[in-house]
């Protein structure tokens, strides 16, 4: 589930370009860094950097700065040659649901310095369950079938109650069940609303 999340992510990165008007000419260093414009806490994230044409020996160090400190992305690393690197990390939980933070980039040599910053959203991971059944809409009455998928097995037994006469309750309460294959010995109960439908 998280692969899919991360791999459209990246449809919706954010490119950051870190050129100076300098760098736009042949043969002077190109700096670029590619991280997701939206973050996820308690989820592996990953930042690449491309340093391309460098001339000299540079220090690269990225990190965030938000209302709980300074967190670096990447161990400081040092590059004398054209380099394409990836740092992975893993951010901890806010207390918000959602917080912009301050993307801090900063690449030095002997004879260059160079720092950028810019704006990425941390969210809070959510708990999300997905259940495969044999059809999208089940009406009340109706019970779905097993999905195998490998050593999971799922089954839906959607039981839809009928909304009560003269209530101006709008939502249909139903539950859904979710068991793994007998081998674990496992089950969980999900009980959630669906919004009202005409059937």
């Amino acid at each position: 589930m998280w692969k899919d999340r991360q791999a459209l992510q990246c449809l919706i990165s954010v490119l950051l370009a870190f050129l100076t008007s300098a760098s736009l000419s042949p043969g002077q260093p190109k700096y670029m860094v590619l991280v997701p414009s939206q973050l996820y806490t308690e989820t592996p994230e990953k930042i690449c950097f491309n340093l391309h044409d460098l001339n000299e020996t540079v220090t690269v160090r990225a990190s965030l700065q938000s209302s709980w400190g300074t967190r670096s992305l990447s161990n400081e690393f040092v590059v004398d040659k054209d380099k394409f690197h990836c740092d992975s990390f893993t951010l901890p939980r806010v207390s918000a649901s959602d917080e912009k933070v301050s993307l801090s980039v900063h690449i030095k040599g002997p004879t260059h310095e160079f720092n950028k910053k810019s704006t990425v959203l941390v969210q809070n991971k959510e708990s999300v369950v997905f259940v495969q059944t044999d059809k999208p809409v089940y009406k009340p009455g109706q019970s779905g079938t097993k999905v195998h998928h490998g050593l999971w097995s799922e089954e839906a037994i959607m039981n839809m109650a009928q909304r009560r006469p003269g209530s101006l309750d709008l939502t249909r309460k139903f539950s859904l069940s979710l068991f793994l294959q007998s081998s674990f010995g496992l089950s969980l109960w999900i009980k959630t609303y669906a919004p009202s439908m005409s059937w």
